[in-house]
């Protein structure tokens, strides 16, 4: 049976039908994500996202954070201007949380995750999105069910960045389908402040050694690391594989050229190109990778 996903809008009222069922936002509705300054690019994108999917006027606050202003990286579309509260309903949507909605929760079964206990979202859009189905921190795609599927992934492509990160996407030159993404995630990155998530090198050793082996026509590997000190260790570590190639994103990136977000941004979409990914398991920013690929990757989830 195919599914049939429509977004529109009739007299400026917003709607998402998903076999037959309507979500209704209140007429001349935009929806406001808000940016904190230790919330890092996976909270804040998946709260656009999931806004996005309900109503398509969905914006980022353009607040500065710890890495940069989310105007330097979305396109002006989605950067909310404070002018729009003097002809809208501006409501505020907040939650890390990829959405499924009241009229999907019996098409979609729960996957429990590390945070299945604390939902974490508040009242954000009660009315509309489900608070009992979760399906957060999930790889694979066959348990996601294509109607939710298709919702977010719409939701996904009409974000649309500045032509200055395409630009920087576009200077990476590989056949992404035989290259070898790694998302390395220490939980010391710039905006992150005593967090005392797992990382382990020897487990990021033992899933590139195991991905490799499986995948023979892997020639190229994408590495991306949340802090530059472990660059080396990993570096050193690659020169053991034969007939692999490295490209370690932003290794020598001038300060100026690119804020800490926009290379976020950048490694993000040039990662989710990649046919094979390793990655934490439990970061929003490898749930990012993964879903802008389409859910396509295989993938090594670790810890």
């Amino acid at each position: 049976m195919n599914t049939i996903l429509i977004i529109f809008n009739i007299l400026n009222l917003p709607f998402v039908t998903v076999f037959g069922s309507n979500v209704e936002m209140p007429r001349e509705s935009v929806i406001k994500v808000p940016v904190y300054e230790h919330v890092g690019l996976g909270n804040v994108l998946k709260s656009l996202i999931s806004a996005l999917s309900v109503n398509r006027n969905s914006k980022i606050e353009p607040n500065r954070g710890l890495t940069g202003n989310y105007e330097t990286v979305l396109d002006a579309r989605l950067v909310y201007n404070q002018s729009e509260s003097n002809h809208l309903v501006v409501l505020s949507y907040d939650c890390w949380r990829w959405r499924v909605l009241k009229t999907e929760e019996d098409i979609q079964t729960t996957l429990e995750n590390d945070f299945s206990q604390g939902f974490g979202c508040g009242d954000s859009l009660s009315e509309y999105f489900s608070s009992k189905v979760q399906i957060d921190l999930c790889y694979n795609r066959t348990l996601i069910s294509s109607v939710v599927y298709n919702r977010i992934v719409f939701a996904i492509q009409q974000v649309k960045f500045t032509d200055a990160i395409y630009a920087e996407v576009n200077k990476i030159d590989v056949e992404f389908e035989n290259t070898l993404a790694i998302s390395v995630r220490t939980w010391t990155a710039l905006h992150e402040e005593g967090v005392t998530r797992k990382y382990s090198f020897d487990d990021y050793a033992a899933a590139i050694r195991q991905m490799l082996i499986e995948n023979s026509n892997i020639h190229t590997i994408v590495l991306s690391v949340d802090n530059e000190s472990i660059f080396a260790e990993y570096l050193l570590f690659l020169t053991r594989f034969e007939n692999v190639s490295v490209v370690p994103l932003f290794k020598h990136s001038k300060i100026g050229v690119l804020n800490y977000l926009q290379r976020s941004v950048v490694k993000m979409l040039v990662m989710s190109k990649c046919a094979y990914f390793i990655c934490n398991r439990i970061s929003t920013f490898s749930e990012l990778v993964f879903w802008f690929s389409g859910c396509t990757q295989r993938v090594i989830p670790l810890m």
